[in-house]
């Protein structure tokens, strides 16, 4: 960085904005979120239950997953008995 010319060092700092703290953490916590979301996607473990996204997608996740663990249930009962 201290190698770049001094032009192009006053381009990039136009760029910039100078920010309060409170300002900064609000800018940073939504872009970390958006970030964040475009991994998760729809009808996944984590968009329903860390993000609590309930479109259907999800929801369809969710419910094939507890019919999953009830099939899982039966089974573990199954070889108890």
């Amino acid at each position: 960085m201290w190698s770049t010319k001094l032009e192009v060092l006053q381009e990039e700092l136009k760029k910039c904005r100078l920010v309060c703290k409170t300002c900064h953490l609000v800018k940073s916590s939504k872009e970390s979120r958006r970030r964040m979301l475009g991994t998760a996607k729809h009808g996944s473990m984590q968009r329903y239950y860390k993000w609590k996204c309930r479109c259907e997608l999800c929801r369809t996740y969710k419910h094939s997953e507890y019919l999953k663990q009830k099939e899982r249930d039966k089974f573990k009962q199954a070889v108890i008995a």
